[in-house]
C-alpha cells in the first residue's frame, strides 16, 4: 500500500510539477466527449470550452463540473514519464479508467473512460 501511494504521489508530482501537497488542484480549458459503440470504437464530438476546477487527492479525483464526479483509485495499471493510466471507480461502485498525460506540447490531460463514453480535458495545473 506504502508503494501506491508513493507511486501516485509520484505520478502526480511529475505530471504537474506541484509542491508536496496533500492535495493538487488544476483547471480545464477544453473538453472532448466521445461515444463507443459495440466494437469500442469511439466516435468523437466538438472540442468545447470548459472552466472547471479539479481537485485531486492520493486516493480519490473529483471533478467539479456542474454536477461534481468523484472517481476513487483501485490500481494504477500504466506509470510512465509522461502518462499514466488509472483504474477507478465512481461513487456508484462502476468501474472506468483514469487517463493523465503530457501531449508532445507539453500540454496536459486527463481523460475518462466507460465501456460507452469517454471524454478527455486538457488541464493547466493551479499554482
Amino acid at each position: 500500500m506504502k508503494k501506491f501511494i508513493l507511486t501516485l504521489l509520484l505520478v502526480f508530482t511529475t505530471l504537474f510539477s506541484f509542491a508536496q501537497r496533500e492535495v493538487e488542484f488544476a483547471r480545464t480549458y477544453s473538453l472532448l466527449l466521445g461515444v463507443k459503440n459495440y466494437k469500442s470504437e469511439v466516435t468523437w464530438g466538438e472540442v468545447q470550452e470548459c472552466d472547471i476546477l479539479v481537485q485531486i487527492e492520493k486516493s480519490k479525483v473529483t471533478i467539479y463540473s456542474d454536477r461534481p464526479q468523484e472517481y476513487y483509485v483501485i490500481d494504477i495499471l500504466t506509470d510512465e514519464s509522461n502518462y499514466s493510466k488509472w483504474l477507478m471507480s465512481d461513487p456508484r461502485g462502476v468501474k472506468c479508467w483514469l487517463y493523465m498525460g503530457v501531449t508532445e506540447n507539453n500540454d496536459y490531460y486527463m481523460g475518462i473512460e466507460y465501456n460507452d463514453y469517454v471524454w478527455f480535458y486538457m488541464i493547466k495545473p493551479q499554482e
